[in-house]
């Protein structure tokens, strides 16, 4: 069984690295299940809805990376590595308005991909 290390994040979009900043949430897309009840209260199955394979997170801008430029990024590769794994995102796109707060230049970020694997 392999350890998971953690503690650092590095957001790789398009062959660049950003600034990654606090928790990031990866997504591999797979359906959700959601429960379906019968009429006596009681589980009687599941339906299965699509989820969007995604990367989600915050990054710091600084005066290399451009918020207009990150949010018109489309159909390229997304890797979040996180310690010793990689979550990597295939043909991905910037979804999202792209807020920014002034006090840190800090982005909201989401790219959603064709898929999404743990590698």
């Amino acid at each position: 069984m392999a350890v998971l290390e953690t503690g650092s994040i590095e957001l790789i979009v398009g062959g660049r690295l950003l600034s990654a900043k606090g928790s990031f949430t990866c997504n591999a897309g797979t359906p959700m299940r959601e429960p379906v009840y019968g009429s006596n209260q009681q589980l009687a199955a599941f339906k299965r809805a699509p989820q969007d394979s995604s990367i989600e997170g915050a990054i710091t801008l600084t005066d290399d990376v451009d918020q207009a430029e990150i949010q018109q990024l489309s159909n390229q590769p997304v890797t979040c590595r996180i310690g010793n794994r990689a979550f990597v995102l295939r043909d991905a796109s910037y979804v999202g308005e792209g807020p920014v707060t002034t006090d840190e230049m800090e982005m909201s970020v989401k790219f959603v991909g064709v898929s999404g694997t743990w590698v």
